[in-house]
């Protein structure tokens, strides 16, 4: 599978992945994991590259940021609180542009592990909070131009 950006699936939101179709989705991850190997920036989402399922892939220097895994099956979030802060991003879809968008400082990360066995539940804060919010507004349909600040 050749996978390309598609800018156009951003505004779609992703469909949860079910165990039933667990397998189809890590070969998906996978391709993902190979298209983000020799890429600069942290993560991309699965309908960045035209995949419909509810997943992103981090890049291997996302765990020196602080990133526990690099596949994310059916991420989630809720703020810990409500503190705030800007964040200026960048993003694959978007090669050259900067985005400043209100983030929040904690979250509470929800999401499955690659081997699809357990939910896993975790607080992150700083860059690892920034590419868990980004990638998984990508999977909700939201997009970057939309929530940037100007």
């Amino acid at each position: 599978m050749v996978l390309q950006l598609k800018r156009d699936k951003l505004f779609n939101e992703c469909k949860r992945i079910l165990p039933d179709s667990y397998k189809g989705a890590l070969g998906h991850a996978m391709s993902i994991l190979l298209w983000i190997k020799n890429k600069e920036g942290y993560a991309v989402a699965a309908n960045q590259l035209g995949i419909a399922s509810r997943l992103f892939v981090c890049h291997k220097i996302s765990k020196k940021v602080g990133m526990p895994t690099d596949i994310y099956f059916n991420p989630e979030y809720k703020p810990v609180n409500n503190d705030t802060f800007i964040s200026e991003e960048g993003c694959f879809s978007y090669p050259g542009e900067t985005f400043h968008i209100e983030r929040f400082k904690n979250i509470l990360a929800t999401y499955h592990d690659p081997r699809y066995k357990e939910n896993k539940r975790i607080e992150l804060s700083g860059l690892p909070a920034v590419i868990f919010q980004h990638e998984t507004d990508h999977l909700d349909g939201i997009d970057e131009e939309a929530l940037n600040l100007k």
